[in-house]
């Protein structure tokens, strides 16, 4: 480390802040200014019986109204934005205010904030705060049906419960809601929808501040299920290619039209996304989909005192395996046209800035940052502010599932059609039909764990619930072979040492839902994870918030290649390439004392419910108010600018 000027400049790869050796001296963060009570703007309508789904009631703001299914339409239509989904941005949009200016300036002293504010109101009228949360797909899932009155066809709409910033427990409740801000949605839809019901599709999200992006089937193959998923998504979980080069030896042609359908993509959501924006607006980019956006909204420029902030959901992979992406520079630096880049473990955030320093040239800093003591990228003209903070669950949702008359029935249903569970120790968990997840790693460490600790065959059986089936080749491929080991399993042990569930076979897709996954965490005395990689993974949480609720000790057993094993510390870690360590911790977990696993238990349920969705939407809001206030000051001591009086 080179110490110059009262900064650390970054040029060694250190695991964590906490390795940074002991001579230097890092600042401490700067505390978080303080949030002053919202403040209720005028309203546009009322959505009071309104909406054009019942089922999809939850409103997005909670203290202000929202625009009815008519007055947006109108703002649609003025937009002039066509196919694209835009929303006219400079029509008012109603809600609740967390920093607008009601009145005179006060003589009281100023807050940051306020401040702030004051110059955004200077500049054209008073803060109404906005974030506009854009992401591949929109949280909601369409549903066309025939009317027979009619002869057309009638849409309506839920939230996808399956999604992390939405969710259709508790009526509706939506998670976003606790922001007190206005939260729109942008995003394309996982329907394909014709063009002929484009307007009808906009007229039922409107009332729901949800406004979808059409693009034409063939930008969107290549862009999403072609770029970010066959190319991206490799190198994000470690898997190295072996053909992205050019010429008849390689598909580097094919790589480059996807990227070029992905550049496509790109640019037709930012369309939308400049038709919306507005002064002040916060603008909340997600994952590995949309490498590129916040460079083409810098590029479109955005109303002034706009902010941009990227979340990346996926483990960012290191520098040597960054470097075999044929666009790695323009990715690099399409990420780099935010004001906040956010990763869930400092490991990434690091794999990220030394990325940015070999391949750019840009420097590191170990300071205090427009975000208070961060970590922060010099681009020259502006810093690039680097955040971690790993995303959670809702507590709450998850005890109201917990309660629900479903989750108790499925869990009774699947007793008693497996009724060996009931007198034996039950371990296992629930994975995606994927290479990644390492069930198979799990299954042939089970096997192994029944050859060689003979005193658990007839105390423990595995429960084990895979989906995605039918989805792709690799996963039939997966299924095939998960089946075959359960069948030597059964034939070795007998059938009742191991349960194999999928879903659309054993289970029913209809009756697979998070409540289902819940009751099957109910019945998991130990929670055992061998994935080869997964950055975002949930499910531990689940489990431990599920075991908790229950007032029963479980042990998690974890792969150190999963995010959540960064965090959840009294979990049992377990090198899944190393079959008999794997054998030898299951061994270890089954047999841990009471106590013990009590303890455990009990320290991962701390970070889990002090760590939820709604403190990890705080935490990236009040970044996104900081630096847009930092901003905003720095851009008013300019000179030839007085500053505010």
């Amino acid at each position: 480390l080179l110490l110059a000027r009262g900064e650390t400049q970054v040029i060694a790869d250190w695991g964590s802040p906490s390795s940074l050796p002991s001579t230097v001296a890092v600042l401490p963060p700067v505390p978080l200014l303080p949030e002053r009570p919202p403040t209720r703007s005028s309203h546009v309508s009322s959505l009071s019986g309104r909406s054009n789904s019942a089922s999809m009631s939850s409103r997005v703001a909670m203290d202000g109204g929202l625009p009815t299914a008519d007055d947006t339409a109108t703002l649609l239509h003025d937009s002039g934005r066509g196919d694209m989904g835009g929303m006219g941005g400079s029509g008012s949009m109603g809600g609740s205010v967390s920093g607008a200016i009601a009145g005179a300036p006060s003589s009281r002293s100023l807050d940051e904030h306020e401040r702030a504010d004051r110059l955004v109101a200077d500049r054209g009228g008073p803060l109404v705060e906005r974030l506009l949360v854009v992401r591949q797909h929109l949280p909601v899932l369409l549903r066309m049906e025939k009317d027979d009155n009619g002869g057309g066809v009638r849409w309506s709409c839920t939230w996808d419960e399956w999604d992390l910033l939405a969710t259709p427990a508790q009526g509706g409740r939506h998670l976003m809601g606790s922001l007190h801000i206005e939260v729109i949605f942008v995003g394309c839809l996982k329907q394909l929808v014709p063009p002929e019901e484009h307007a009808a599709v906009r007229q039922l999200l409107a009332p729901h501040n949800c406004v979808p992006v059409f693009i034409s089937q063939d930008i969107y193959e290549a862009a999403f299920p072609g770029y970010a998923a066959t190319v991206l998504w490799p190198i994000f979980h470690n898997q190295i290619p072996d053909r992205h080069a050019p010429g008849s030896n390689g598909d580097g042609e094919h790589v480059a039209k996807l990227f070029a359908g992905y550049s496509r993509a790109t640019d037709a959501i930012a369309a939308v996304v400049k038709s919306l924006s507005r002064n002040g607006d916060m603008i909340w980019v997600h994952s590995h989909q949309l490498l590129l956006l916040p460079e083409r909204l810098r590029a479109n420029k955005l109303p002034a005192n706009s902010v941009v902030s990227f979340f990346l959901h996926a483990p960012f992979p290191s520098p040597e395996l960054w470097r075999v992406i044929p666009h790695r520079t323009e990715l690099l630096n399409g990420m780099l046209g935010s004001h906040v880049v956010g990763f869930h473990l400092f490991e990434y955030a690091r794999h990220f800035m030394t990325s940015c320093r070999r391949l750019l040239g840009q420097g590191e800093n170990v300071a205090v940052g427009p975000a208070g003591g961060v970590l922060s990228i010099d681009l020259g003209s502006r810093r690039v502010t680097i955040t971690v903070s790993h995303v959670g669950i809702d507590r709450d949702l998850i005890h109201h599932r917990l309660q629900l008359p479903g989750t108790t029935q499925f869990e009774t249903q699947l007793r008693s059609s497996l009724p060996a569970l009931g007198d034996r120790i039950v371990i296992g968990g629930v994975e995606k039909l994927s290479e990644l997840q390492g069930t198979t790693l799990k299954l042939r460490a089970y096997e192994e764990l029944l050859k060689n600790y003979p005193m658990w065959r007839s105390r423990v059986t595995l429960l084990q619930v895979c989906f995605g089936a039918g989805k792709s080749e690799m996963a039939d491929e997966q299924s095939v072979e998960h089946r075959r080991i359960v069948a030597r399993i059964r034939n070795a042990f007998g059938a009742e040492t191991v349960h194999y569930l999928e879903v659309g076979t054993e289970i029913e897709r209809d009756e697979w839902c998070v409540n289902a996954r819940l009751a099957v965490f109910r019945m998991l005395d130990v929670f055992l994870n061998t994935a080869m990689k997964d950055g975002l993974n949930l499910l531990p949480f689940e489990y431990v918030l599920t075991k908790m609720e229950q007032n029963k000790n479980g042990v998690v057993v974890l792969s150190e290649f999963v995010g959540c094993s960064h965090v959840l510390n009294g979990g049992v870690r377990v090198n899944p390439f190393n079959l008999e360590h794997v054998v030898e911790q299951i061994d270890t977990a089954l047999a841990m004392p009471p106590n013990e696993r009590a303890a455990r238990l009990a320290k991962d349920y701390k970070f889990v419910s002090e760590n939820t969705t709604t403190s990890w939407l705080h935490v990236a809001v009040q970044d996104m108010r900081r630096v847009r206030s930092t901003t905003i000051h720095d851009d008013a001591q300019r000179p030839g600018r007085a500053p505010p009086a």
